[in-house]
């Protein structure tokens, strides 16, 4: 039986209502609220904290933000969050999670680092990695500099 794939974060977020005027969005809700929670699923704690991820990850970040003004501040946050309905973002969380439940079937998630072969050229490659092993579906990967440095909070929403 094939394995589906869940919507992703953003799909779900979608549906959330910006409710700032238009001349105040320099930043996209939809990135604000993706970045957000992928700093807060890797352990920040308020908007100082999800700034310093973004800062951090932008390359990563960039992947699959656009970010044309790059991260924004923690008053930008701030102000943000302050605006948001949080009953419509509660539903849109819960219905993303419902969908990696369903997709994984409940099962457990390990997370796994593995370094991959030295050359002569280059040094090892650090690698972090979720996996919905029963389903055979990778959740997550992600580089690391070295594997002392791996650590749950370097992994972000795939």
């Amino acid at each position: 039986m094939p394995t589906t794939h869940p919507a992703s974060i953003a799909d779900h977020l979608a549906a959330i209502k910006d409710p700032r005027s238009e001349r105040s969005k320099r930043h996209s809700l939809h990135e604000i609220l993706v970045l957000s929670i992928c700093a807060t699923i890797c352990g920040a704690d308020g908007f100082v904290a999800i700034e310093e991820f973004g800062i951090a990850k932008q390359d990563w970040l960039r992947r699959f933000l656009d970010l044309p003004h790059g991260i924004p501040s923690p008053d930008t946050l701030g102000r943000v969050f302050a605006l948001i309905d949080p009953a419509p973002f509660e539903r849109c969380f819960v219905a993303w999670m419902q969908g990696v439940f369903d997709a994984t079937e409940g099962e457990v998630v390990p997370v796994d680092d593995k370094k991959v072969a030295t050359t002569a050229r280059k040094a090892a490659l650090h690698m972090l990695g979720a996996w919905a092993t029963e389903k055979r579906l990778l959740l997550g990967a992600l580089e690391t500099e070295a594997r002392s440095k791996a650590r749950l909070y370097r992994i972000g929403v795939a």
